[in-house]
């Protein structure tokens, strides 16, 4: 079926899913939920450096979203980005785990594909010059999300993060206060984006991003 009929198709195709399927994220038409692995507390990071954030996506069985790195002419690629205050920058490239490729009939093309419990981490930082202090700010995922019957409309979730911006002294004095509450949460942090996710697996994706204030 060609691709342009097939989203024309797609009310159908969802009211024949509904009829066929009972499980709660179905019924909810919302397949993917999103969220920061760590939880919303703010994260210190020296000004002028960068801090790792990672999110996660809980996709339903069955489902599935495309990767950043999904060619044109098809589904809609995931897209990670900043919104909030100009002074909060997206760094270098997003670590993310090698997506699943298979040749979709309906668009008819290759695709990627994550499904399960995928994991990506983004650097974040604050230029030099920026004042100290609280810093609040969203990532906004914009992505797709398919099963083998049907697509849902592109949507963008967004979700609360914080920096804690502060000097080296500072942000020194800190971990000296707290050394094993700072090793333990980075020895957390390190497993949580590891868990699930064989070395083979993991890539780094070299994407070129735009900082886009909405």
């Amino acid at each position: 079926m060609h691709k342009l009929a097939y989203l024309v198709l797609l009310p159908l195709g969802i009211h024949r899913y509904e009829g066929v399927s009972r499980n709660a994220d179905d019924l909810s038409l919302r397949p993917v939920r999103w969220s920061v692995v760590g939880g919303g507390a703010p994260r210190s990071v020296v000004v002028g450096r960068t801090v790792r954030i990672t999110v996660q996506a809980e996709i339903a069985k069955g489902w599935h979203i495309y990767s950043l790195t999904q060619k044109p002419g098809g589904p809609i690629p995931l897209r990670l980005e900043l919104v909030g205050p100009a002074d909060v920058l997206m760094r270098g490239v997003i670590d993310a785990p090698k997506p699943d490729r298979t040749f979709d009939k309906n668009f008819g093309i290759e695709t990627e594909l994550y499904s399960g419990s995928p994991r990506f981490t983004i650097r974040v930082g604050v230029p030099g010059h920026s004042l100290t202090g609280i810093r609040r700010f969203q990532i906004g995922a914009r992505y797709q999300v398919c099963s083998d019957k049907v697509c849902l409309p592109p949507r963008t979730d967004k979700l609360d993060v914080a920096l804690r911006e502060c000097e080296a002294q500072e942000h020194e004095h800190r971990e000296r206060q707290q050394p094993g509450a700072d090793r333990d949460r980075g020895r957390d942090a390190a497993r949580e984006q590891t868990v699930g996710v064989e070395p083979s697996q993991q890539q780094h994706v070299s994407h070129e991003l735009a900082l886009e204030v909405k």
